[in-house]
C-alpha cells in the first residue's frame, strides 16, 4: 500500500461574539506587594512559608504546615463605582492534591463585587465552592489551569475552570461597598499535608465584558499544513481581535463522518495573551472528513472547520468590510456576505479605507463630482416613468 500523506485545511468563519476589555493585569513577574502590582497585605507569609519568583510565576512554598498567607486587591473603592460587568481570570497550579479535608487546606480565591461575595477552594487536582456542593475533580496536577469568575449584572454569576462552568448562582445579594479580589495560600492542614507544598500563580486579570469580537487567527493557521499536524492535532488555539474567552458549553463539534473529537478543556497557556484561547481535544479530527467547531454564546457564532482534502476558497467580503478566505457555501451562510470567487483572496486593508482591499469596490461611495451624474440619471428615469404613465387625452 502506498503511504498516504494528508494535508489539513483550516477554514475559518469569523462572526462577532462576546468580548472582554482588560482593566488590570498581574502577570506574576513581580511580587504582589511591588508598587507596580498594587496588591496589599492580608496576612504575611512567615516561616515556614516562603515566597519567590520562578519562571515568571509568583510562588509560595511551605516547608511545614499551617502558615496562612493572603493578598488583596481593590477593584474600586468608594466613591468610585465598580465596573458595570466583571470578569476575573487567574492561572494557577499546585502540587497538593485533595485529601480528607475538603476545604481550606490549599489555595483559595475570593471575589467581592457589588452584591456578590464568594470564594472557591483550589487544589492541584480539584476546585470546590465555599459551600462544598459544587466542584470539579480530576484536574491534571502537572498543568496550570485557568479559573474564571464572570458576572453581567453584579448579582448573578458563575465560576469555571478550563472552560467548564460548574457554578451558576442566580441569588442576588445586597451591595456591601466592597469590590476586591483576594488570593489565599493556606499552607496545608496538620493532618493533610506533605513537605514541599507549592502554589504557583501565573497571572491574575480582570476587566469588563463587551461585545463585537472576531476570530482573526488560528494555530495551526488557516490554510494547508503538514500531515504531521493532523496526527497530533489534539489542541489548537483561536485568537480574537481583543481579549475574549470561550466556555465548553458554548462549543459544538460535528463531523461529516468518523468520530468527531470532544472538547475537554479551554485554557490559557504560558505564552497566551487574553485574546488567545487554547482548545484541548480528546483526539484529533478524523481524516477524510470535515470537522466543524461551532462557537455559539447565544448572541453570535464563530465557526472553524478542519479538513484533510482540497476545498476551494476565495475572498468572502463581510458586511462590515472585513474579509475571510472561505468556501462559497460557507460564505453564503453568512448574512450580508459576498463571495468574490475566481481565485481571489483577502488582501488586507493596505490603503486604510476601513475595508479589505479585495472588498473595496463593494463599499465605494460616489465622489462629489459623481453625484451630479447620479442625480441626472434619477431625474431622467423619473421623467421617463411619468411620460410613460401619462394618460392619452381625447379631443372632442
Amino acid at each position: 500500500m502506498k503511504p498516504f500523506f494528508p494535508t489539513i485545511l483550516v477554514l475559518l468563519i469569523a462572526i462577532a461574539v462576546r468580548a472582554d476589555e482588560t482593566l488590570y493585569r498581574y502577570e506574576g513577574d513581580v511580587h504582589p506587594l511591588d508598587p507596580s502590582a498594587g496588591w496589599v497585605m492580608g496576612n504575611p507569609c512567615d516561616p515556614p512559608c516562603s515566597e519567590f519568583l520562578e519562571d515568571g510565576h509568583f510562588v509560595r512554598f511551605w516547608s511545614e504546615a499551617d502558615d496562612f498567607a493572603s493578598y488583596g486587591f481593590r477593584i474600586t473603592q468608594p466613591p468610585d463605582a465598580p465596573p458595570p460587568t466583571l470578569w476575573v481570570e487567574w492561572r494557577f497550579r499546585s502540587n497538593f492534591p485533595l485529601g480528607p479535608i475538603l476545604v481550606g487546606c490549599d489555595a483559595a480565591f475570593t471575589v467581592d463585587y457589588q452584591g456578590i461575595s464568594d470564594l472557591v477552594y483550589m487544589y492541584g487536582d480539584s476546585v470546590i465552592t465555599f459551600e462544598g456542593g459544587d466542584f470539579v475533580l480530576g484536574l491534571d496536577m502537572s498543568q496550570f489551569h485557568t479559573f474564571r469568575f464572570e458576572s453581567l449584572d453584579g448579582e448573578n454569576y458563575w465560576w469555571s475552570v478550563d472552560g467548564d462552568r460548574f457554578v451558576f448562582s442566580l441569588t442576588p445579594g445586597v451591595p456591601n461597598g466592597f469590590n476586591t479580589l483576594q488570593m489565599w495560600g493556606n499552607g496545608g492542614c496538620s493532618i493533610d499535608w506533605f513537605p514541599g507544598m507549592k502554589n504557583e500563580w501565573d497571572f491574575v486579570r480582570y476587566g469588563e465584558l463587551d461585545s463585537g469580537e472576531r476570530i482573526v487567527a488560528t494555530d495551526p493557521p488557516s490554510g494547508f499544513v503538514s500531515s504531521g499536524v493532523l496526527n497530533g492535532l489534539d489542541t489548537f488555539t483561536v485568537t480574537f481581535d481583543a481579549a475574549n474567552y470561550i466556555y465548553l458549553d458554548e462549543i459544538t463539534v460535528t463531523s461529516t463522518g468518523g468520530i468527531a473529537p470532544t472538547v475537554i478543556a479551554v485554557r490559557r497557556r504560558e505564552i497566551d495573551e487574553p485574546d488567545t484561547v487554547e482548545i484541548a481535544l480528546d483526539q484529533p479530527p478524523p481524516s477524510g472528513e470535515i470537522t466543524r467547531f461551532i462557537f455559539d454564546d447565544g448572541e453570535a457564532v464563530n465557526i472553524i472547520e478542519f479538513a484533510d482534502f482540497q476545498i476551494g476558497q476565495a475572498a468572502c467580503c463581510l458586511d462590515d468590510g472585513s474579509c475571510q478566505d472561505l468556501t462559497e457555501a460557507s460564505c453564503d451562510s453568512l448574512s450580508g456576505a459576498v463571495f468574490r470567487g475566481g481565485g481571489t483572496s483577502c488582501l488586507g486593508d493596505n490603503n486604510n479605507s476601513g475595508e479589505d482591499d479585495a472588498c473595496d469596490d463593494l463599499f465605494l461611495i460616489p465622489a462629489v463630482s459623481d453625484w451630479g451624474v447620479v442625480a441626472l440619471t434619477l431625474i431622467i428615469l423619473t421623467a421617463g416613468t411619468v411620460l410613460i404613465r401619462r394618460p392619452r387625452t381625447v379631443l372632442a
